[in-house]
This record gives C-alpha cells, sequence and structure tokens, in this order.
C-alpha cells in the first residue's frame, strides 16, 4: 500500500514539476525529471516483485480513464455545438513523434467524444499535429540505438514533445488553418511563450478553446475576455475515492473535470484559488555590498 502511495506522489510530484517548468520556474524540469524517475523506479521494481497490478486491473484503469475521456470531451462539444453552431474547428492533437506512430487511444476518445457533442452543429474542418521542432528532431536522432535498432531518442523524449512546443510551432498551423475556421480546438493545451502566438492580434480570430492546458496563470484573463471560450480542466478536488463512473454523464463530469468559460472563470477561479495559482517572484538576490 505505501509503495502506491509513494509512486502517486511522485506522479503529483511530476505534474506540479511539469506546471512549474511551463511558468519558466527554474526547479520546474528538475523536480519533474526526478519525480518521474522515483515513479517509474518504483513501478517496476514493483511488478518485478510481483507487487503490481494484474494485467486484469491495468485492463480496467485503461477503460475506464479512456471513458472519462470520451465523457470530458462529449460535454465540451455539446457546449460548442451550441455556442458556435454552424462553425468550423480546426483540431490540434499531439506531435506524432514516430514514424510509424501506433493509434492514440487517448486521442481516439477524445476525438469520439468530441465529435458526438459536436454533432452535426459544428465542421471539422481538419485534425492537424504540429511537427517536431527541428532541433530536437536533430537530438533524437543522434541518440543511440536500442539493442533491435529501435529509434530511443524519439521513443524517450518523444511523449514530452507537446511540452517543448513554442509559439511558432503553433503559429504555422494557424497560418495553415481551412478558410472559415473559427474555432481552434488544442487537445494538447498551449506553449509556454504563448505571448508570442499571431492569434492574438489577428483580425476577426478564431476562438480558442483548450484541452489540457498547462498555462493556468496566464489564462484567467485570456477566457475573461473571450479569446478562450472554453477550457476544459481536472477539478482541483476530484473525487478519487470512487473510481467507479456514475451512469449520469453529468454526474461523471462533475467528478473530475471543470468546463471554464467566460461566463463562470471568475467564480470558478473564487472557488478555486488553485484553478489559476499566481506565480510567486523570486527571492531578491543579497548585494554584494551586505
Amino acid at each position: 500500500m505505501w509503495l502506491y502511495i509513494v509512486i502517486a506522489l511522485a506522479g503529483v510530484g511530476a505534474v506540479l514539476g511539469l506546471i512549474k517548468m511551463k511558468q519558466g520556474v527554474e526547479w520546474g524540469k528538475p523536480l519533474t525529471v526526478a519525480c518521474a524517475l522515483v515513479a517509474l523506479v518504483l513501478a517496476i521494481g514493483s511488478m518485478f516483485r510481483g507487487g503490481g497490478p494484474s494485467q486484469r486491473e491495468i485492463n480496467d484503469i485503461r477503460k475506464r480513464e479512456l471513458a472519462y475521456e470520451r465523457i470530458s470531451t462529449k460535454k465540451l462539444g455539446t457546449y460548442l455545438a451550441e455556442k458556435f453552431s454552424g462553425g468550423k474547428a480546426l483540431v490540434i492533437k499531439s506531435v506524432e513523434f514516430m514514424p510509424q506512430q501506433a493509434v492514440d487511444p487517448r486521442f481516439e476518445a477524445q476525438m469520439a467524444g468530441l465529435k458526438e457533442g459536436l454533432g452535426e452543429a459544428v465542421e471539422i474542418g481538419a485534425v492537424v499535429s504540429p511537427e517536431i521542432p527541428e532541433e530536437y528532431k536533430k537530438y533524437m536522432e543522434s541518440m543511440p540505438k536500442g539493442p533491435e535498432g529501435e529509434d530511443m531518442g524519439y521513443a524517450m523524449m518523444g511523449p514530452m514533445m507537446d511540452t517543448m512546443l513554442q509559439a511558432k510551432d503553433f503559429n504555422k498551423l494557424i497560418k495553415e488553418m481551412p478558410e472559415g475556421t473559427n474555432l481552434i480546438i488544442s487537445l494538447i493545451g498551449l506553449p509556454m511563450d504563448l505571448n508570442n502566438l499571431s492569434l492574438w492580434t489577428m483580425k476577426n480570430a478564431p476562438k480558442l478553446v483548450l484541452v489540457s492546458a498547462m498555462n493556468l496563470p496566464q489564462l484567467q484573463e485570456a477566457i475573461r475576455e473571450g479569446y478562450v471560450t472554453a477550457m476544459l480542466t481536472y477539478r482541483p478536488d476530484p473525487d478519487m475515492q470512487d473510481p467507479s463512473i456514475p451512469k449520469d454523464p453529468e454526474a461523471a463530469f462533475n467528478k473530475r473535470y471543470l468546463l471554464v468559460t467566460p461566463e463562470n472563470v471568475q467564480e470558478l477561479a473564487g472557488q478555486y484559488p488553485m484553478l489559476f495559482p499566481q506565480m510567486q517572484p523570486p527571492p531578491e538576490q543579497p548585494s554584494n555590498n551586505e
């Protein structure tokens, strides 16, 4: 039991570190890496000792999490269908970091829910993926191959690639979006340098819809002003005691998620102070004269 608690805490630490890294805090990256390694080592050790979950338990967890993904994006799609009936959306998904990447079950679940919610009201004009930045591609390709010739660089760094994207990578997709697009639905949030997005200065710019966004302190005002028309995010206080999924879709959504909109952002920010955590200024450095 204690092993699982430590693994869970390490996972929370990794998420916190990733958030801080996206906010530009120096210790964010080391914390993310350290906690991720701790969780990985303990999980592998648990499996070798036979203390890990059974394959059936793993399959049940995976099935439940994918069901929650579909429930969450269906709720989002339903909201967008009501607000933007007759609109056209560009969907941005994760970087395809392997030459022949297998189907991503999470993405499939998200898209299934989104399409179900949108129905015929909003057309999905295109689903696009940012290209791997050239500097990272060269670095990953320079790494040693695995014992069977595997691209270890892609395997190790690929899953983190979404967090390494910059505004210029998004701007390229925005520039090439289909004509008539009035919604941009990003399933990977926004880059850390989001202030450099071309979207902010475009005339008649499409509205942003965000899933899995990490730039929370910077987004409250963007949501309030209507640049971001909806943000799907996890509740700061999710109910994790009972793993079962409520039969009522609304209850299931409310158990884990929040749908933040211009209409409710101020209320939710007051109700959940950690929803938009404010960056702390760096401590003052003592002068050399002291």
